[in-house]
């Protein structure tokens, strides 16, 4: 007796396994493939009475099966993120084979960056399809006349493969660490430059290799003082795989890796004064949207005034694309050649055949006010604001200074 209970042993857990591999295979299929809140959802298969659909582990709304349980219809919560579809009716849970991706809603991947610090007017680029994050400030008290900050001297790195931080690289001991730095990554390589309102020398970052080694000085500008190539607020864009810079109201200059003096000046200028504005290429134009703007008063404000210059006749346009409200700072990102800006919680898509900004009223971050200068007497942790934004791979990603992520599929 106990050797045919040895000999059933096997074939009895063979038989669960199997069980429970059907149980949670993909035996259903589901159309659309993504889709916003409240959007319908069909799920075709075989189904039982009393069928609960989540998306994610979120609870569908309004669900319904027909009579012979073979086809059910839901909506998707408000409270949906992207993940697979289950469906329990009795025993039984049937699992989705592939993910359900909810659109036009930002949704957060995690809840800080893991350091206990946060980057503030720092920059990012995007290399090997990983964000790296730095520079700026960790803390900074006083008000907009004097202050006094702690500088940051490394990056942190967000991999969206796997939705994880991790310590990035560590400036070397000759660079200034710096605020409102310009920055562009080009053909595999970072690079950053100017910033902290003086600074005019450029550095290249090469994450094939490691230490001191991966940073390489770039010979500083020589077109002149910083007020025409250099401080804080300058325009760095990619247009026809090329890098170029520039103050508003000055000369705009290529990069030339290769060359002693990598910027060369070229006979296009911004004549828009603007500092800090939401800057994009579309086509063959830059766009410059909003930023702080002295004009006749004297008295620099944030405006919402956009400009478009044209890269390849050198003509330009102001109130071209001109924003909804006066903006500073935004975070601004291109996702399939369209363009986007993010703005007090919601997010506005460019239209450049009406020259309009439409509001998506697409959420979930906690704010979109970017930039700005929220001082305070007891430091500075603005781990609340939306700082910086990009995308690739059909995504976006925004972030926090204290690198809360954020993703967003349109």
């Amino acid at each position: 007796m106990k050797v045919q209970r040895a000999l059933l042993l096997p074939f009895l857990l063979s038989f669960i396994i199997a069980c429970q591999k059907q149980r949670s295979s993909p035996s259903f299929s589901f159309s659309p493939a993504k889709g916003p809140v409240g959007a319908l959802l069909t799920l075709n298969g075989p189904f039982g009475a009393d069928p609960v659909v989540k998306i994610n582990g979120v609870p569908a709304d309004s669900i319904g099966i027909d009579n012979s349980y073979t086809k059910i219809t839901c909506r998707i919560p408000a409270e949906a993120t992207s993940g697979r579809i289950t469906v329990s009716f009795g025993n039984n849970t049937l699992g989705s084979g592939e993910d359900f991706i909810v659109t036009n809603k930002w949704m957060k991947l995690t809840d800080n960056d893991g350091s206990g610090n946060i980057h503030e007017d720092g920059v990012s680029f995007v290399l090997d399809k990983k964000i790296y994050f730095g520079l700026g400030y960790s803390t900074r008290t006083g008000d907009p006349g004097y202050y006094t900050a702690t500088f940051n001297t490394g990056f942190r790195i967000f991999d969206p493969a796997h939705n994880t931080w991790s310590a990035g690289p560590q400036l070397p001991p000759a660079m200034i660490p710096r605020t409102n730095a310009a920055c562009f990554a080009l053909n595999g390589k970072a690079y950053i430059g100017c910033g902290n309102d003086t600074l005019s020398d450029w550095w290249q970052y090469d994450p094939v290799l490691n230490g001191t080694a991966a940073w390489r000085k770039m010979s500083s500008n020589t077109a002149g003082t910083p007020s025409y190539f250099g401080g804080s607020g300058q325009v760095a864009f990619i247009w026809n795989n090329t890098a170029y810079a520039g103050n508003p109201g000055a000369r705009i200059y290529q990069f030339d890796p290769a060359a002693t003096n990598p910027w060369i000046p070229t006979d296009n200028y911004l004549s828009y004064e603007s500092v800090y504005g939401s800057y994009f290429v579309s086509d063959n134009y830059l766009y410059i949207i909003g930023g702080f703007y002295t004009g006749i008063s004297g008295v620099p404000k944030a405006v919402p005034v956009g400009f478009r210059y044209d890269l390849s006749d050198h003509s330009s346009f102001f109130n071209a694309a001109q924003f909804p409200a006066a903006i500073e700072g935004q975070p601004s990102f291109a996702l399939d050649a369209i363009h986007y800006i993010l703005f007090l919680g919601s997010t506005f898509r460019f239209d450049p055949v009406t020259q309009t900004w439409i509001d998506l009223g697409a959420r979930g971050t906690p704010s979109f006010q970017g930039g700005g200068f929220p001082y305070n007497n007891a430091g500075l942790g603005v781990s609340n604001y939306t700082y910086n934004a990009t995308a690739f791979d059909g995504a976006a990603y925004a972030w926090t200074s204290a690198g809360q992520v954020y993703k967003f599929v349109p």
